[in-house]
């Protein structure tokens, strides 16, 4: 290799590992190694074009922040900007205008593709951007949409809640109450009284010391009136009853 034709280029072989670089030791000019290089170990940019394309067809605001979303974007378009540039006039001084005209359109595809992920809270700022003429350029309707959320925080004091951060604030807030569990019932054939030794509740709650409520006097009234006044069915059973026994005595009686 002749080192005074690829000095300007030196750093081209010292790059490369020394059991590759025997292979290009005949090589002329650094732009003639550079090209070898390529040719033998350059990687096709179809693969890495294709997955940029693919994210970006399915990147969508979500549950991303305004900002967050647009700057993925933005780094997505710029990656793919490296590996297909915008074809640019060789006329020299252009005139066609075929330049910019490239570079328009795929201005106007970013915009489509960023008013397309916005989540719906945003459709009225997207209808106007979309019917404006001339259209805006991207950082022009970022700035509006970004106007837009900046102005509903302050009408209603808290940012654009999407809807899947509204899901997740409900489950924090609904969450302790759903794993509350209920008592068991308590079985009062277990409580035993201390002060007189009695099942069915406990010492703090004993009527012998806290006294008697009316409304268990009044109960008590209750019961012992059912006791002492026998039902109607029960008076008819004893006169049926007794009837037979009476006549009974008389015919005895008679003899």
């Amino acid at each position: 290799m002749d080192k005074n034709r690829i000095h300007g280029g030196s750093w081209i072989p010292n790059s490369i590992k020394r059991e590759i670089s025997e292979c290009f030791m005949y090589t002329n000019t650094s732009r003639a190694l550079w090209k070898e290089l390529e040719n033998r170990f350059g990687q096709s940019n179809g693969p890495m074009e294709y997955q940029l394309k693919k994210e970006l067809g399915a990147t969508v605001q979500g549950t991303m922040s305004l900002s967050a979303y647009f700057n993925k974007l933005m780094k997505l378009w710029d990656e793919l900007a490296c590996i297909t540039p915008i074809p640019s006039c060789t006329c020299g001084n252009c005139t066609c205008g075929a330049s910019k005209e490239a570079a328009n359109i795929k201005e106007n595809d970013q915009l489509i593709q960023f008013l397309m992920g916005l989540n719906e809270a945003y459709d009225n700022v997207r209808s106007q951007i979309l019917v404006m003429e001339p259209r805006p350029d991207i950082n022009k309707a970022y700035s509006m949409v970004l106007n837009v959320e900046k102005q509903r925080e302050v009408n209603f004091g808290q940012p654009q809640t999407t809807p899947n951060m509204a899901m997740q604030a409900f489950k924090k807030q609904e969450g302790p109450r759903n794993f509350q569990k209920r008592k068991p019932p308590v079985d009062k054939r277990s409580l035993i009284c201390k002060h007189y030794g009695k099942t069915g509740h406990l010492k703090e709650g004993c009527f012998e010391i806290l006294g008697y409520p009316d409304w268990y006097k009044f109960l008590q009234e209750q019961k012992k009136n059912n006791l002492t006044i026998p039902s109607r069915s029960a008076v008819a059973m004893n006169a049926e009853t007794e009837r037979p026994t009476t006549l009974l005595m008389e015919k005895l009686c008679l003899t």
